[in-house]
């Protein structure tokens, strides 16, 4: 193989690009992810008792994102606090 080719481009099929079909996204699979993104969120503000700057840090994201989100996904932060962490 030379250098800097990918195995598909110069050892599959004689030099011939193998072409994968772009994936779409549908509806159900955009509400699955938030519904991901939603629980994720309140799971981290219920580890961290309230204390959005720190569910932010172990999520990953910055403190004016997760505002935004909790606010996107209705979450309240108060009623977050009063919940036990799910397994």
């Amino acid at each position: 193989m030379a250098s800097g080719t990918s195995p598909i481009n110069s050892d599959v099929g004689g030099g011939n690009v193998i072409q994968f079909p772009t994936p779409t996204a549908t509806s159900s699979s955009v509400q699955k992810m938030e519904e991901l993104e939603a629980h994720a969120i309140e799971n981290a503000i219920v580890q961290y008792k309230g204390n959005l700057t720190e569910a932010a840090k172990a999520l990953g994201i910055g403190r004016a994102t997760l505002y935004r989100k909790v606010k996107q996904y209705h979450i309240d932060p108060s009623a977050a606090r009063k919940k036990k962490v799910a397994a």
